[in-house]
């Protein structure tokens, strides 16, 4: 949650600020124990689980070692009495997690599609591949951040939408007015 506030980040804030209880699930572990839960603000609450598998979520082939994961989950739900819900995935290797709580308990499944995984050379590009396209076709529902992961997302499943990275109007705003002067560069990301 902490490591870059983008996208997923706003995502749960904002549906906690709408009175949804958020479990927003960190990808990276922390290093033993049981999960720590952290209530962050009201109805928001960031989860680490612990590193029985791997550092992070991002390591690719968990070698069937996600069974851990998914015991970590099922107790956090447990202990917070989570019956339904929304799960929102950003990254493919969450596959089997959510697919054992899609099959379990009937959770509404949204791929967020932010990034072409499959074109990151950090990854084992095949594995992370399979479980997108996985993730993609098992999904109620993909929300696509670009025309083209849209078009790549059509390929695999039924539902998706196009919603666009946006931004904060007030927050940019307030930095244009602090620079009227017309001094100095401007930078965007």
């Amino acid at each position: 949650y902490d490591f870059r506030y983008q996208r997923p980040q706003q995502i749960a804030d904002h549906f906690a600020r709408k009175g949804h209880r958020v479990f927003y699930f960190n990808s990276g572990f922390a290093d033993e124990g049981e999960p720590i839960v952290e209530e962050r603000d009201e109805n928001l609450f960031v989860v680490t689980l612990p590193a029985a598998v791997a550092a992070s979520i991002y390591t690719t082939d968990l070698c069937g070692k996600d069974e851990d994961v998914i015991s970590f989950i099922m107790d956090v739900l447990s202990d917070y009495c989570v019956r339904d819900a929304l799960m929102i995935a950003d990254y493919p290797n969450w596959i089997n997690a959510v697919m054992r709580l899609k099959k379990k308990y009937g959770f509404y499944l949204v791929t967020d599609y932010m990034d072409d995984f499959g074109g990151f050379d950090n990854a084992e590009q095949s594995i992370l591949q399979r479980a997108c396209e996985k993730l993609l076709s098992e999904s109620d529902l993909v929300v696509a951040s670009s025309n083209y992961l849209y078009e790549l997302a059509l390929r695999r499943a039924k539902n998706v939408a196009l919603i666009r990275n946006g931004t904060e109007f007030e927050h940019f705003h307030a930095a244009y007015r602090a620079n009227e002067s017309g001094k100095g560069g401007v930078i965007g990301y």
